[in-house]
């Protein structure tokens, strides 16, 4: 559209991650910090999408997930996801103040404060799930990377209490993920298929109550896989093996652009023989659906086992090795190498994979990272630690790409 910016998502996210921060240290806490694909402001302007948006329908929805028997009619702006016969999922009950859990798409530690009652039109929505509820509340989960997100307590008549999870994006996280009416849909789309996300209640993207769209959706309980280490990662492994194996035509998802031409976005520096080497290298675009943003901090963890994986606003149809280099460079930083081998052995299941395709987005994953992550709000002693383990990750996918010992140009990107 002329006049219009390009959306750029890997920079728009990178602003979002900075306003996170600022607000986590306004409630005396820093985030949770790990995204890895992160752009500079003017390049590449298509972003790590390729330039493309997704269709949108009346400006809100992408595809309708297929309605189960005894599903709430919705009219535009208003759709209802409901449990089976049409009831309510029954939520996880905690207090509103304390305990762990998730906010997803948003927050995962589920810390809260300065809870406060629930405007009329929040109140309105939740009773398109909870028709009986009463005496609501939010409360803001902080340490967020994007979203608004709070958690939101209402009470019913036989004095249960149920947790909900509000989620919102202004208009520059709408523009820089897939939105927040799509999100809707392709968890819908994902529950069907078994995969453990957290179940989407109801979205108003009218925005005739709320200056934007608003997401209920379940809370989830459970522990970062950030928090438990090691073990997460057979766990992690099985989950985006199966979330791989989707059919993709079931999805109308942006498609994740040309990782050669975004490593050269990253790396202006690079140096002669990494640039043929980039030029020279035959990549054959895949299509499979994609997360998008697959690291510990997305996913939440009871029992040994994954119980939901989160933030979707990234998610992509593309080439399967993009998560799995993100995952792995993740995993590496919060972990150790032996932890990233350990997830590509178990992600692979005896498959084999071109080392140079691997390495190509490993490349670009790296690159990505290392101009972005000094506005991540980490403790310097973390950064120094981040940086020198993505450049190393950054030099050895050059390596593997142009040969033994070559140098990609300088990483330390302004």
């Amino acid at each position: 559209m002329p006049g219009r910016r390009d959306p750029d998502p890997l920079r728009d996210r990178a602003l979002r991650r900075l306003r996170a921060a600022e607000r986590a240290l306004h409630h005396g806490r820093l985030p949770l910090l790990g995204r890895v694909l992160r752009r500079r402001a003017g390049l590449d302007p298509g972003g790590h999408f390729g330039g493309r948006q997704a269709p949108r329908a009346g400006g809100a929805v992408l595809r309708r997930a297929q309605r189960q028997p005894g599903d709430p009619q919705s009219r535009p702006g208003h759709h209802v996801g409901a449990g089976p016969g049409g009831a309510a999922p029954e939520l996880l009950r905690e207090p509103l103040r304390g305990g762990g859990g998730q906010a997803a798409g948003g927050q995962q530690d589920g810390y809260l404060d300065r809870p406060r009652p629930l405007s009329d039109a929040l109140l309105s929505l939740v009773r398109r799930v909870l028709p009986a509820a009463s005496a609501a509340r939010e409360a803001p989960l902080t340490g967020g990377v994007s979203a608004s997100v709070t958690r939101v307590e209402v009470e019913l008549p036989s004095g249960e209490t149920r947790q909900l999870v509000r989620r919102s994006l202004g208009p520059a996280e709408e523009r820089a993920g897939i939105g927040i009416a799509a999100e809707f849909e392709l968890q819908r789309a994902l529950r069907a298929t078994g995969l453990p996300v957290p179940e989407p209640l109801c979205l108003d993207d009218s925005r005739e109550r709320f200056p934007d769209p608003v997401l209920l959706m379940e809370f989830v309980a459970g522990e970062l896989a950030t928090e438990l280490g090691p073990g997460a990662v057979e766990p992690m492994a099985r989950f985006l093996r199966r979330l791989h194996s989707l059919d993709p035509e079931g999805f109308e998802l942006p498609a994740r652009e040309d990782p050669r031409a975004g490593a050269l976005a990253y790396l202006p520096g690079a140096s002669s023989a990494l640039r043929e080497a980039l030029a020279g290298f035959r990549w054959t675009p895949a299509r499979v659906v994609l997360h998008g943003d697959f690291w510990p901090g997305n996913v939440l963890m009871a029992g040994g086992h994954i119980a939901a994986v989160i933030d979707w606003e990234d998610a992509a149809l593309g080439d399967p090795l993009s998560d799995l280099a993100c995952a792995r460079l993740e995993l590496r930083c919060a972990f150790g190498p032996a932890a990233a081998d350990a997830f590509s052995q178990s992600y692979l299941d005896g498959r084999s994979v071109d080392p140079r395709a691997l390495a190509l987005w490993e490349l670009y994953v790296s690159a990505a990272a290392l101009p972005a992550m000094g506005a991540w709000g980490l403790e310097p002693q973390e950064l120094e630690a981040r940086r020198a383990t993505t450049s190393a990750f950054l030099r050895r996918a050059a390596g593997a790409l142009a040969g033994a010992g070559a140098d990609p140009g300088d990483p330390a990107l302004p």
